[in-house]
């Protein structure tokens, strides 16, 4: 089977490019003839990209940037002419309400979370997102609570998009790519603990910090909280640094 993927990029630093790049490789895997959109090119990922897509997050405020993608993922479909196009970061959906598919190519939409919903915070995204959902042949969703939070989003802005949704919608577990060299467990008493994803807010980190604190404050177990992904130094980053000094964590969390 031939199928196109969309995402902005395929580097395994983010879960958006871990995701295409899992993706790509599952697929063509299987046997499949699989091609990658991008806006950037990746170095790591030996499977046929093009590039030309506009940043994701621009389609969500820019109409041009939308256009540009209608054109660009125009383009690549008919010249690559995919049985399936699976568009892996979310915004670029939103060009869908303006490409017209021939009748046998079907797309699907993967969910990853915040923007399976964000579209429908501003009136622009949130009438083209409507046409996105009731257009893919399929949703899938990375996890249940994905699914159950968009489906209740989708609810609160029509119930009859919400039946169609439900009826196409579905849950998936991501696979990983294994290591190619594990790395040795060292024999220590020290309970480790991990966090992996972008330090944000919405990710939950000063949470974790929280709990860290309460464990020293409450418990005799060494411990460390490794925390991995990427960060910029700002205010959210100065106030995760200023409770870990109040905590009294500067020798349990390590970025």
């Amino acid at each position: 089977m031939k199928i196109l993927l969309i995402a902005e990029h395929a580097d395994p630093i983010d879960g958006w490019g871990t995701l295409a790049r899992t993706t790509a490789l599952g697929l063509r895997a299987k046997g499949h003839e699989v091609e990658i959109l991008l806006s950037t090119t990746s170095s790591l990922l030996p499977v046929t990209q093009t590039t030309g897509l506009p940043p994701s997050l621009t389609l969500l405020w820019n109409p041009l940037a939308i256009l540009s993608s209608v054109r660009v993922i125009g383009s690549r479909i008919s010249a690559f002419q995919p049985e399936v196009i699976h568009v892996l970061t979310e915004p670029y959906a939103l060009a869908f309400p303006f490409i017209a598919l021939a009748p046998a190519q079907r797309w699907v939409l993967t969910l990853c979370g915040t923007y399976a919903i964000l579209p429908f915070t501003k009136a622009f995204t949130r009438f083209l997102w409507k046409r996105v959902l009731s257009g893919t042949h399929w949703l899938l969703s990375i996890s249940d609570y994905t699914q159950k939070r968009t489906l209740e989003e989708i609810a609160g802005h029509s119930k009859a998009l919400e039946q169609s949704a439900r009826g196409k919608i579905s849950v998936y577990t991501l696979g990983i790519e294994w290591p190619t060299l594990m790395p040795q467990r060292n024999a220590k008493s020290e309970k480790r603990i991990l966090f992996v994803g972008g330090v944000k807010p919405r990710k939950g980190v000063l949470e974790i910090i929280e709990a860290c604190g309460v464990l020293k404050k409450t418990s005799s177990v060494p411990f460390r909280l490794d925390i991995v992904g990427s960060y910029s130094e700002g205010g959210y980053m100065k106030h995760l640094r200023e409770r870990i000094t109040a905590l009294s964590l500067q020798e349990n969390i390590i970025f």
